[in-house]
């Protein structure tokens, strides 16, 4: 009866709730008692969901380490449940490809292809085809890659799942944009494999198309795909393809569709904590413009009748009520000034004033900053969201003060990530060394709340921070509750710099750092790996040189 119990509120915190590190807490308590009771059997099934567990909360090599051995509990009972050893090898192979290693992810791959060829389950087939696809991709193997796609578009076609269909198609046009954007000089003739795929395009120009093709294709199923990140993955990769054939403006708009997926999606896993007592920091320009109509209505309304009033009086009252209301209006404007100056730069928000809009701008170099918090989800939900909400509002203040004395701009925060800009709006020459400042004084800020929050003995946050230096288009987003963002490969690739480092480190790219690394002592981490943009150089940056 207990074990049952155990197994009811694994799957209530797993499927209903969603709460991974409780889901794990009873998945190991009833493996425990499996344990006990020598019921292998049941000791293989909660091996799985304690892996899956470790899935879903991205512990991919304990997630591994669970998997595997439940793998080797099927072989030594003699495989009682083909179906599920079939989803184990599937998971194992995805989870090898996802901490990158590739060698892994193509042999256990192959396995579970092997599997499903015997229980004749082409959509597992697909699936496996299609993370071959993505291994080739970040070999290189562009042709490959593409020919595997081919295979999984093929075989999602004939068990006609859209979802498949749509991630095939997007994995095929991703593998066709690289194919394009490979800027080592690829030669498509030579790297061809016409003897198996003859269809493998020969120049860049019909790459760029087919890859269009593909990713419109796959687009068209949007409301099918159930993955958010293929459909993020969709728009990003469409946007890139416009851009390299020259088609710009499309290139933008969809590129803002892209961040507004991307960022709907980041978002989300927060918003049912922080849903009550998240603050409103926007400001809604035309309710407050509204608010001042009225206002003034108001006081011509008073002003009449106490005119009518009549005598000396009267007079004396109008002249109170003028002075007073002008002092309320000049306050209230006032207020309006440093509630839209809060949101906007100042150039930004003058021109909006000036004519009501406020055009885009390409900034031909700017150094773009994020950071977030390691472990923020788990550490979330160890804390009351009052708790939560008033210490990210500790830290990004302080970060605010930060960055006005650098006299970096704010772009905005997205639950616990923070992204700033300098040499933006108005350029300048100082602004890579003013972010490296910036950021070096965040760690160190950090570091000390850190101590602060240990000898409290309360829960603290570990931020993860990354730069990188280049071109962006700067606007604002929206007609209602403005605001000033940013985009650009310069910011995809700053993103991934802050993905790529480690708790306590400031991490940027070779383009900043061949920028400030005559004021800055900086150690080379080699080629890391990262995602969306294969190898890039990354730097820490250990201090100011004296």
């Amino acid at each position: 009866m207990i074990l049952q119990c155990y197994k009811d509120l694994f799957h209530v915190y797993k499927e209903e709730v969603r709460n991974y590190p409780k889901a794990l807490e009873y998945a190991l308590k009833k493996l425990k008692i499996q344990e006990e009771f020598g019921d292998k059997d049941g000791m293989a099934n909660s091996t799985i969901d304690i892996g899956n567990c470790y899935g879903m909360m991205d512990d991919y090599p304990k997630a591994q380490g669970y998997f595997l051995k439940a793998l080797d509990l099927f072989d030594k009972l003699g495989n009682p449940h083909p179906e599920r050893d079939l989803i184990i090898s599937s998971n194992v192979a995805v989870i090898y490809q996802r901490m990158n290693n590739y060698q892994k992810t193509i042999e256990y791959t192959e396995k579970a292809k092997r599997k499903a060829e015997k229980m004749r389950d082409s959509g597992t087939i697909a699936n496996m085809n299609g993370n071959m696809s993505l291994v080739y991709t970040k070999l290189k193997n562009y042709p490959l890659a593409i020919q595997y796609g081919r295979q999984s578009l093929e075989l999602a076609n004939r068990v006609k799942d859209s979802d498949l269909i749509a991630t095939a198609m997007y994995e095929i046009g991703n593998a066709l944009l690289l194919m394009a954007e490979d800027s080592s000089g690829l030669n498509f003739g030579k790297n061809k494999t016409s003897k198996t795929d003859p269809s493998i395009p020969e120049n860049k120009t019909k790459c760029i198309y087919l890859s269009l093709d593909y990713l419109k294709q796959a687009l068209q199923l949007k409301d099918k795909i159930e993955d958010a990140t293929i459909l993020i993955s969709i728009y990003n990769d469409l946007s890139r393809a416009y851009k390299l054939n020259g088609d710009y403006k499309i290139s933008l708009e969809i590129y803002q569709k892209y961040i507004d997926y991307r960022d709907s999606a980041y978002s989300s896993e927060n918003a049912k904590k922080m849903v009550q007592t998240q603050m409103q920091n926007d400001f809604d320009k035309k309710e407050v413009i509204a608010k001042n109509e009225q206002d003034k209505k108001e006081t011509r309304q008073r002003i009449i009748r106490n005119s009518i009033a009549g005598g000396l009086a009267g007079a004396l009252i109008f002249l109170f009520v003028v002075y007073r209301q002008r002092n309320k209006i000049k306050k209230e404007k006032q207020r309006s000034e440093e509630l839209l100056l809060n949101i906007l730069p100042e150039e930004v928000a003058e021109e909006l004033k000036a004519k009501g809009s406020a055009d885009a701008k390409l900034m031909d170099q700017v150094t773009v900053l994020f950071t977030d918090f390691k472990g923020f989800t788990e550490l979330s939900e160890k804390m009351s969201p009052k708790d939560l909400v008033a210490e990210i509002n500790e830290c990004f203040s302080a970060f605010d003060m930060i960055m006005e004395k650098y006299g970096i701009e704010k772009i905005k925060t997205i639950g616990d990530a923070y992204m700033a800009a300098g040499g933006l709006p108005t350029a300048n020459k100082t602004h890579p060394e003013d972010v490296v400042n910036a950021a070096l004084e965040i760690q160190e800020y950090m570091l000390q709340h850190k101590l602060k929050r240990e000898a409290q003995n309360k829960l603290f946050f570990e931020i993860r921070i990354g730069i990188n230096t280049g071109p962006v288009v700067a606007g604002i987003v929206g007609v209602k509750k403005f605001q000033y963002d940013i985009w650009g490969d310069t910011v995809n690739t700053a993103s991934r710099m802050e993905s790529s480092g480690e708790a306590g480190k400031v991490n940027i790219s070779g383009t900043t750092y061949e920028l400030v690394k005559d004021k800055f002592i900086c150690t080379h981490r080699g080629k890391i790996q990262a995602k969306g943009k294969g190898e890039v150089d990354m730097y820490f940056v250990e201090g100011v040189k004296s």
